[in-house]
């Protein structure tokens, strides 16, 4: 009995290990171009973090005066491409996204600090930054947030075997 544990042990190890490999060496994109606005739908997988940004007056210029804002942020498994600002009514510009801030409903920002450092699979819309509080260049629109494993280059998630 002990024996046959034992290679259940190794063959579950050899295969994480295995998709963790395929993971590390998969750190380009290979999925389609999202876009920002109202067909900007996407699930994006990563690591939840919480940031404190210096908002107004100044952004930084005079930490003292400017207000301490919390941000929710998605570190991305892979950066993704983004076309950006037609929403905007701006010319469109492709950029590459690996952090994507959260902008979300209050019954989503509840469940957040459960998921802090947690590695997340969320789903809403995505939107250029336009507000004085959106902080990077992409933001989502959260409408779905759970625990997830890693994705791979196209998105997909990679769950681990049984």
């Amino acid at each position: 009995m002990a024996q046959r544990l034992n290679a259940l042990a190794v063959t579950w190890l050899t295969l994480w290990l295995g998709a963790s490999v395929a993971f590390a060496s998969e750190n380009r994109w290979c999925g389609p171009v999202f876009q920002t606005g109202p067909l900007g739908s996407a699930t994006i997988f990563g690591t939840l973090r919480e940031y404190t940004k210096l908002g107004p007056p100044t952004f930084g210029e005079n930490p003292k005066s400017d207000i301490k804002v919390k941000v929710w942020v998605v570190h991305l498994d892979v950066p993704i491409p983004v076309e950006v600002d037609r929403e905007l009514k701006l010319p469109p510009k492709l950029i590459v996204a690996s952090d994507i801030q959260i902008v979300m409903s209050p019954a989503i920002s509840q469940l957040l600090p459960e998921y802090r450092n947690r590695h997340i699979r969320i789903a809403g819309r995505l939107w250029s930054q336009a507000e004085w509080q959106d902080f990077t260049a992409v933001v989502i629109a959260a409408s779905i947030i759970r625990e997830a494993g890693r994705s791979d280059c196209s998105g997909r998630e990679i769950r681990a075997p049984i």
